[in-house]
């Protein structure tokens, strides 16, 4: 029997997410209150601009601050399936019969890993709102229901990817 991999975010990664976000809150601020011309054109959208920021930019930090504060793994593999909390639009709990296949992707040199779901319109109807957007948005783009990013944890998808296929065969 396998052993399961669990995979959690490490701290350094986490705070380095964190200043970032809480970054861009301070650029949105200023944005927003900063006399930056005097075409009140231009300053309304400055203001529009510093607003979605700053409004964008501290759901993203609460939601990463939850997130490390909650010390849930990023990923977790079992002999039933896997579990994704990854990211905030993540599926949870994906057993490998629901899974086509899996297999590396990347973006802007951002590798991770997609999981090609056999009933994907079941789990993306069970979504709702704006996580629902964000995961057509991102089959929009060409990828999956599914990536998982381990960004902040330090784990390498190269080193991982050859376990989980091997996992995912050897549930068929």
């Amino acid at each position: 029997m396998d052993e399961t991999i669990v995979v959690k975010q490490s701290r350094k990664g986490a705070f380095l997410y964190i200043c970032g976000a809480l970054g861009l809150v301070l650029l949105g601020l200023f944005i927003l209150f900063a006399d930056l011309t005097e075409n009140p054109l231009k300053r309304t959208l400055f203001k529009v601009i510093g607003v979605f920021g700053f409004l964008f930019f501290s759901y993203c930090s609460i939601f990463l601050i939850k997130k490390t504060l909650s010390g849930k793994a990023l990923l977790t593999v079992t002999s039933d399936g896997i579990t994704d909390n990854s990211s905030a639009v993540a599926f949870g709990f994906i057993p490998w019969n629901d899974i086509e296949r899996i297999y590396l992707d990347s973006m802007m040199d951002n590798v991770f890993i997609e999981v090609q779901l056999k009933n994907e319109e079941d789990y993306i109807g069970k979504l709702r709102g704006i996580k629902k957007q964000a995961v057509l948005a991102n089959r929009r783009m060409g990828h999956q229901a599914v990536c998982i990013t381990l960004n902040s944890s330090g784990v390498s998808p190269q080193d991982l990817i050859g376990e989980l296929q091997r996992r995912h065969l050897a549930a068929q």
